[in-house]
């Protein structure tokens, strides 16, 4: 939230030459009233509200993708935890003890 707050404040402060976190968002953020540091920080704190009850932080709108991490990062081995070991394919690589 405090990214969206710099957001309304440099484009209150700097306009479209501000460098925003969220460029995507400026459309949607509450224009100050006035360029009065009081208005700024009321819209800042609307703007914080309304990004706080966005669907984007909405932990129940997650779309279901498969992301293939071992192709990403090039590690074609898959390796499991089981139990206490640690697995790649049949051999053991390493036991947790405690």
């Amino acid at each position: 939230m405090a990214a969206v707050v710099h957001d309304v404040a440099a484009l209150a402060l700097h306009g479209v030459a501000a460098t925003l976190n969220f460029p995507g968002f400026s459309q949607r953020l509450p224009p100050p009233a006035s360029s009065s540091h009081h208005d700024i920080r009321r819209a800042a704190l609307k703007a914080a509200k309304n990004y706080a009850s966005a669907s984007v932080l909405d932990p129940t709108n997650v779309e279901d993708e498969f992301v293939d991490e071992e192709a990403i990062f090039n590690m074609p081995l898959l390796v499991n935890l089981v139990g206490n070991k640690l697995y790649n394919g049949n051999q053991v690589l390493f036991v947790v003890t405690s």
